[in-house]
C-alpha cells in the first residue's frame, strides 16, 4: 500500500477516535433502583445509564432466533503454477446475534 495513503488513513482514524467517545459507566458505583441497575457515567457523574436484569433473543418472521452473518473473502492466486485458474481463498466472517432488552414494568 502507498505510504501516503497509509499515513492519511492513520491520521483519519486518530481524528475519528478523538471525536467519538463511548459512554464509560462507573461499574463500581452502581445502584439498584426499582428493578434496574443504574451506573453513573465517568464523564458526568450526574448522568446515569441502566442495565436491564434480563435479555432475550430477537426473533425473525419464522419465530427463529435472529442472526446476522457477514462473510468476506480475499481471492489470492496460487503461487508458482499459473495454469490453475482456481484462486486460493482467504477470509473470515462476523456472526451477530440480535437481542432484546427492556426495563421491568412498573407495578400498578
Amino acid at each position: 500500500m502507498n505510504p501516503l495513503i497509509t499515513f492519511k488513513l492513520i491520521v483519519l482514524c486518530l481524528l475519528a477516535a478523538l471525536r467519538l467517545q463511548a459512554q464509560m459507566p462507573m461499574i463500581d458505583r452502581g445502584e439498584y433502583i426499582e428493578g434496574l441497575w443504574c451506573f453513573p457515567l465517568h464523564t458526568d457523574s450526574l448522568t446515569y445509564v441502566y442495565l436491564p436484569n434480563s435479555a432475550r433473543f430477537a426473533f425473525n418472521e419464522e419465530k427463529g432466533p435472529r442472526f446476522s452473518y457477514l462473510r468476506y473473502s480475499i481471492l489470492k492466486p496460487k503461487e508458482g503454477n499459473t495454469t490453475n485458474s482456481i484462486p486460493k481463498p482467504m477470509g473470515a466472517g462476523f456472526c451477530t446475534c440480535w437481542s432484546c432488552t427492556k426495563p421491568p414494568r412498573k407495578p400498578s
